[in-house]
């Protein structure tokens, strides 16, 4: 997804990626951002595996934390709330995503 949106000149340096991920996506937008000299931002229950966590931010990634206990997607919803609010992010949006083949 990372690639596909660089190639067809969706992401730019002054954007920010933020995706909302409880599974294992979140690794590989952030390898593959970090490799094209993105930043990456991710939205993640808060119940999540801290070592998990710890990965992510060695490799690059800004971890925010979504408050599991408001409900399955609560991760969903706090990054759909931060890119109203905020116009420096880009979302990849990988449950509708086309080139993301898992969802």
């Amino acid at each position: 997804m990372v690639v596909d949106a660089h190639q067809r000149g969706i992401l730019n340096n002054k954007k920010i990626i933020l995706e909302a991920t409880g599974g294992n996506t979140d690794l590989g937008i952030t390898l593959s951002a970090i490799n094209l000299g993105y930043k990456v931002h991710l939205v993640i229950p808060d119940n999540f595996s801290r070592e998990k966590i710890k990965t992510l931010e060695s490799y690059g990634a800004k971890i925010i934390l979504s408050d599991h206990k408001t409900g399955p997607g609560s991760h969903i919803r706090l990054a759909k709330k931060i890119l109203e609010s905020e116009n420096k992010y880009i979302n990849l949006d990988q449950f509708s995503n086309p080139v993301d083949r898992l969802h």
